[in-house]
């Protein structure tokens, strides 16, 4: 059934991306210009090419309304039938149970970021401490910093992270003591060294997970009702406990109710 539904899915997947089209504009590079959208609008017109008119909106609008109903008639149910099977599969949680950090997006009312304003939660939770969420602010150099020690960058104090405005990008490509093979041929990196070419990120000094899963955890933690009642109504139907949530079911169930959530939102 749930390949069945899965092969359902990606054949969906040409008509929701209709909307981008619609818009002016193509996926996955959204075309979206200043001021609003490559397009005329005009709404009476019967006629008028790439315009914005009733026939074309009203396709959205039915596009919107087939996501809604498969998200909330195949994909969570589909999530819940697999999840009662597999109700011991609460492993590969990640930082999930730690540390979890969320920006927040997609404000009400344009250019608010403030977090009364934002759709999806602000915060930041720490060693799994659901009973405080943290203020976060990413402009903030005392908050946000990048480090290189298992970077291929160079840094003056490779101990202390730099915020990205300050950042430093001098390439440093040594490898470390235990790494197999050569410069040219590596066939095995040492961990304990430099292997990347990519700064890590951290919040204060700590590492955090972010997406779909860290943004149900803080807005269940914070109580806000989009995100706490379904995640509730879910974990009751599989009789599961919310520290279900800091796991390998948990992080897919996120994905499944923020896609309802977004689905939604499009309306």
């Amino acid at each position: 059934m749930c390949v069945a539904h899965y092969l359902e899915a990606l054949d969906f997947q040409k008509d929701i991306v209709k909307i981008h089209a619609v818009y002016g504009g193509k996926n996955p590079h959204p075309n979206w210009l200043v001021g609003g959208v490559p397009c005329a609008i005009n709404v009476d017109g019967t006629g008028a090419v790439g315009a914005l008119n009733i026939e074309r909106l009203n396709l959205v609008s039915s596009i919107i309304d087939r996501s809604v109903e498969f998200v909330e008639q195949v994909y969570l149910p589909d999530i819940a039938a697999i999840g009662s099977f597999y109700k011991d599969w609460l492993y590969g949680g990640g930082l999930s149970g730690v540390n979890v950090m969320s920006y927040g997006d997609i404000p009400e009312n344009a250019n608010d970021y403030s977090a009364k304003s934002l759709k999806l939660p602000r915060g930041v939770i720490l060693n799994g401490n659901l009973k405080e969420v943290l203020p976060i602010d990413h402009a903030d150099p005392e908050q946000i910093q990048e480090f290189v020690a298992h970077s291929w960058y160079k840094y003056p104090d490779e101990s202390i992270g730099l915020h990205p405005w300050d950042g430093v990008t001098e390439p440093n490509f040594q490898l470390g003591v235990n790494t197999k093979g050569t410069r040219t041929n590596i066939q095995e990196l040492d961990e304990g060294g430099k292997y990347s070419w990519i700064k890590a990120p951290r919040w204060r000094g700590n590492a955090v997970e972010v997406g779909p899963l860290a943004r149900y955890i803080i807005g269940y933690a914070q109580g806000n009702a989009a995100f706490r009642d379904p995640t509730e109504k879910l974990l009751k139907a599989l009789d599961l406990p919310v520290t279900a949530l800091f796991s390998t079911l948990g992080r897919t169930a996120a994905r499944a109710l923020e896609c309802q959530w977004a689905a939604h939102q499009m309306r």
